[in-house]
């Protein structure tokens, strides 16, 4: 009996302009719901589009075959009795280069005997 009498006071304010969701605020211009309804509504609105979002993200991640790690080289054919050598660095590598000869001034190779 309750809800009859709800349900008719609820369409007797939206038919006085009250808001279509609550019924008790006043409707904003051109809108058929009030400002905070509105909000609410959007609210809502932007929360099914990230769970739609979030949902895709976790069937894309379902969809992706079963890997526990990353593939070693061990699985791919690569022991370390097959491997090349690791580059070891001469002493060329270590030893400073030698100063370059001055070209201008030769002086010091001429002889002063006669």
């Amino acid at each position: 009996m309750k809800v009859r009498l709800c349900k008719r006071r609820r369409a007797a304010l939206v038919a006085e302009g009250g808001c279509r969701r609550c019924a008790y605020r006043k409707r904003a211009e051109g809108d058929f719901l009030c400002e905070r309804c509105r909000e609410d509504r959007d609210i809502e609105r932007a929360q099914k589009r990230q769970d739609a979002q979030d949902a895709a993200v976790i069937d894309e991640f379902a969809a992706k075959p079963d890997r526990a790690r990353e593939p070693s080289n061990l699985d791919c054919g690569v022991s370390p009795w097959n491997a090349r050598p690791k580059p070891e660095p001469s002493a060329a590598y270590w030893s400073p280069l030698p100063d370059p000869e001055p070209k201008d001034d030769a002086s010091y190779c001429t002889s002063f005997a006669f």
